[in-house]
């Protein structure tokens, strides 16, 4: 062992293995420190060791021994170092500032009492919601399911009684109705059999949840009253209004106000939170599509659900929409999807009521010369109330939309929102229906083109403007585009039933329009019923900044919108057309322009025929807008010339009228055979512009199968044909004009007179 020397403190020699703690204590505790006298007298200082003596043989470095914490010292402990008596409680002053503040506490809690009282927190409101809350839970799953049942069952009733009026006043087809009429019958009884089976339930169920809850309370305040007599009735009533807050302490907002909404849009007794657990089930377990979340909130017009899917995206559900159609039990086309621009797993999902449009208002009266072109004129309305204003400032646009869609509406609408402009002059080409879907706003159009001839014209002119407009610029000080003014207006062009312009061959100067006329403020608007070359011709409707989807066919859509367009919820395809006196889903569209980016419905407000002729009537009398003489000079026009088929004002002549100055009676007119009179009827009552021969044939032999029944369509093709109206082509196929049959048949009164 190595020699022990004495230092200030001795080091440990201890082989134990709590020796260093042992030896610590000591040193800390037991060990007198020297010069203190407690244990004699302090030691000599120590010699340091001699020179002489050789060093101690080098050993490698050790690393320095970690410090020694401390396990003896005390740390702060706030809640365990505060005196268990507050320090307000040691004197009078802090007393009294405790009793202040405590009533000021309760003066605060008392306002905040007396104002949530006329709040839906105070008492009254919710007591009436835990009472609400209360009767629904005793109600139940079966009370909602057996008011959906007697719903059903009404509609079923009313359906039955239609179906056997009609059987009853058939003239045609009786047996079919009749049996249609018996199959309504079983309907209704099936009907009224599940009613009969859920109100049964709903009773029982119904019985079983009030006694459990009306009981007690009954019983309560009876043996109060019994007890202690008014008093205690009245504590008993207390009690029990103090207990209704208690479920309905919960206020949901506007949640409460849309399920009350809903009740009455989907079905009876649909809430936003019972549809969204359909919805939930029906993706889950009926498409095989996972879920994640599902959020949806009630509507005047139906419900909206944020859905995001799990490992999924949206068009695995828009490719299987009938189906979920089905599994919802909603009508067809009622289901919209719209994909989210944050995240492709996200979209929006749109159930739409019975009559999503109920209540919307039409166009509103614009007086003359009231609007400008750039300003956002409303045509119509959004899903949401929202209004419609469409980007019409050297902007072209096409309208795409089959027949019954619309698409007359929206011209209109259109057209009355340009005629109200003081900046803009509208020019007007019909060749398929001689004009008559802006007749009603004809009074409004400077020029209005209904014959091949006539439309070379306008469409040449409006070029001429096009290309000349430019040089103008600069010295109008204009910049780098037309600035339309009452004194230098653009230049709109309404084409309706475009096919009928591509098929006289002028659709290559409306694509040298749309290429140039921009900078100028020379456009086209143009509407056709398909998106594809045979009725556009080689006009891209892609490249189109204003693009608008009626009813019409999906390859319409993805041509007209883009491709992946109808997984993206661009659904103008399942919109509904018009049929017979129902207007379904017609003048109901879809957008896309600038502004418009989102595959939201919107819709064309109703413009009657007599309120649009009294806006045009009172806009020509107050001066239409005309086209400035600097641009007719660089297109090097002259004049407007008049055009071929320029409808002029009708005057009677003085034989037409009586003494008195009334209308004579006309002359008869001269009949027209018997099958070209059937055929203009089934073209006049149809809402294209044109019929395929097999469609007039069909409408011939069901109004009247007797005559018609042996009638072939190559019979029905020469009869027209020799008549002068020949079919000529329409889309991807042949078809006979109404404007056709029309002039045929003046044409056969003009020679018979």
């Amino acid at each position: 062992m190595s020699e022990i020397t004495h230092s200030q403190f001795p080091e440990t020699t201890s082989e134990d293995p709590m020796g260093d703690l042992v030896n610590a204590q000591d040193r800390f505790v037991k060990q007198p420190l020297p010069g203190t006298g407690t244990e004699g007298p302090a030691p000599a200082p120590i010699s340091p060791i001699p020179a002489q003596i050789p060093p101690m043989p080098a050993e490698p470095p050790q690393a320095p021994e970690p410090s020694v914490v401390d396990e003896w010292a005390i740390p702060e402990d706030p809640e365990g170092d505060a005196p268990l008596r507050p320090s307000w409680t040691r004197s009078l002053e802090g007393v009294q500032a405790r009793r202040k503040y405590a009533q000021r506490q309760a003066a605060r809690r008392a306002r905040r009492w007396v104002r949530r009282q006329s709040g839906p927190h105070g008492a009254l409101p919710r007591a009436g919601r835990g009472v609400k809350r209360t009767h629904d839970w005793i109600a139940g799953t079966e009370g909602i399911a057996a008011q959906a049942a007697g719903e059903h069952a009404r509609i079923a009733a009313v359906e039955a009684r239609q179906t056997a009026r009609k059987a009853r006043m058939a003239v045609l087809d009786r047996k079919a109705k009749h049996k249609a009429a018996e199959k309504q019958a079983e309907v209704l009884a099936e009907a009224t059999k599940n009613w009969e089976k859920a109100r049964g339930t709903a009773r029982r169920g119904r019985l079983l949840r009030g006694s459990a809850v009306y009981a007690p309370v009954l019983g309560g305040l009876a043996t109060a009253y019994a007890e202690f007599g008014t008093s205690g009735l009245a504590a008993g009533l207390s009690t029990v209004f103090l207990a209704a807050t208690f479920p309905g302490r919960r206020y949901d907002g506007d949640k409460e106000w849309s399920e009350q909404m809903e009740a009455r849009v989907l079905d009876p007794g649909m809430t936003p939170a019972a549809f969204g657990r359909m919805l939930q089930d029906a993706l889950e377990e009926d498409l095989g599509v996972k879920v994640a979340s599902v959020r949806v909130l009630g509507h005047a017009w139906g419900f909206e659900a944020g859905v995001q899917l799990f490992k999924a995206k949206p068009a695995d559900v828009t490719a299987k929409l009938d189906d979920l159609e089905a599994c919802l039990v909603a009508r067809p086309g009622s289901i919209l999807i719209q994909q989210s621009s944050q995240a492709r797993p996200l979209f929006t999902l749109r159930a739409l009521g019975k009559d999503p449009w109920k209540g919307m208002a039409g166009l509103p009266y614009r007086s003359p010369r009231s609007q400008k072109v750039a300003e956002d004129i409303p045509v119509g309305r959004c899903l949401t109330q929202a209004p419609l204003a469409l980007p019409l400032l050297r902007t072209n646009g096409v309208l795409i939309g089959g027949p019954g869609s619309g698409k007359s509406t929206a011209l209109l609408d259109i057209a009355e929102a340009l005629t109200a402009c003081e900046d803009v002059a509208v020019w007007d080409i019909d060749l398929g229906s001689s004009g008559a879907g802006l007749d009603p706003m004809g009074a409004a159009i400077q020029r209005r083109a209904t014959s091949k001839a006539a439309a070379k014209i306008v469409l040449e002119d409006a070029l001429a403007i096009a290309k000349g407009r430019p040089r103008l610029f600069k010295k109008l000080g204009m910049g780098r585009n037309w600035q339309p003014s009452p004194t230098h207006p653009a230049l709109v062009l309404l084409i309706d039933e475009y096919p009928a312009l591509v098929a006289a061959g002028l659709f290559p100067l409306v694509s040298e329009i749309i290429r140039t006329g921009r900078k100028s403020a020379v456009n086209v608007l143009m509407a056709a019923q398909g998106a594809s070359k045979d009725f556009l011709g080689a006009a891209d409707p892609a490249s189109v900044p204003l693009r608008i989807a009626l009813p019409c066919q999906g390859q319409d859509v993805t041509r007209l919108m883009g491709a992946g367009a109808i997984a993206e919820g661009w659904a103008a395809h399942r919109l509904q057309p018009a049929e017979g006196n129902e207007p379904r889903d017609a003048s109901v569209c879809y957008i896309k322009s600038g502004r418009h980016a989102e595959p939201i419905p919107y819709r064309f407000a109703w413009l009657d025929d007599e309120d649009a002729e009294q806006r045009a009537m009172e806009r020509k009398m107050a001066g239409l807008p005309q086209l400035d003489a600097e641009s007719l000079r660089v297109a090097g026009i002259e004049e407007l010339a008049a055009l071929p088929d320029t409808i002029e004002t009708w005057a009677p002549a003085e034989d037409e009228l009586t003494e008195d100055g009334e209308y004579a009676d006309p002359a008869p007119e001269l009949p027209l055979p018997e099958l070209p009179a059937a055929a203009l009827a089934v073209l006049q009552d149809h809402d294209g512009p044109a019929m395929e021969s097999k469609e007039i044939l069909a409408a011939l032999q069901q109004k009247d199968p007797e005559t018609y029944g042996e009638l072939s369509v190559v019979g029905l093709g020469r009869a027209l044909s020799s008549f002068g109206a020949t079919a000529r082509s329409f889309g991807r196929g042949r078809a006979v004009y109404l404007s056709d049959m029309v002039q045929a048949a003046a044409d056969y009164r003009a020679k018979g007179a």
